[in-house]
């Protein structure tokens, strides 16, 4: 099956008229970062990537961590808010199924809320 990825970016579109786009709480955040840390350690000089990042909820608090994060997204809209809230994050518009990244370059990949969205996640997974 094929995803329709504008239909997609439609729909997280209309959902980046708020200021957030969170979907968890502060303590399910917090929760998840905190489980992120020790699955990552040591995390000390990494390159970190939220894929499917939405508006950076993760992609924000990893970088107030002290880590160094890049946020992608199919949403331009989600990411102009992520954007605007932190200006010092680097947040690029793309396909997780074909990364703008060349290969091995990166030290650690996180995501969540996005593989329900993927009819493939193998593709997402191999990428």
């Amino acid at each position: 099956m094929q995803q329709d990825k504008q239909k997609e970016v439609d729909f997280f579109d209309k959902h980046a008229t708020a200021q957030e786009y969170n979907v968890f709480t502060d303590a399910a955040n917090k929760k998840i970062l905190d489980t992120i840390e020790k699955l990552f350690t040591p995390m000390h000089d990494v390159s970190i990537i939220d894929l499917g990042c939405g508006s950076g909820i993760f992609t924000q608090l990893l970088q107030q961590r002290g880590y160094p994060c890049v946020g992608v997204d199919l949403s331009q809209q989600l990411l102009r808010i992520g954007h605007a809230q932190m200006p010092t994050v680097a947040f690029i518009q793309g396909d997780v199924e074909a990364l703008p990244f060349l290969d091995h370059s990166l030290d650690r990949i996180v995501l969540s809320c996005l593989l329900h969205h993927l009819p493939n996640p193998e593709r997402c997974a191999r990428e």
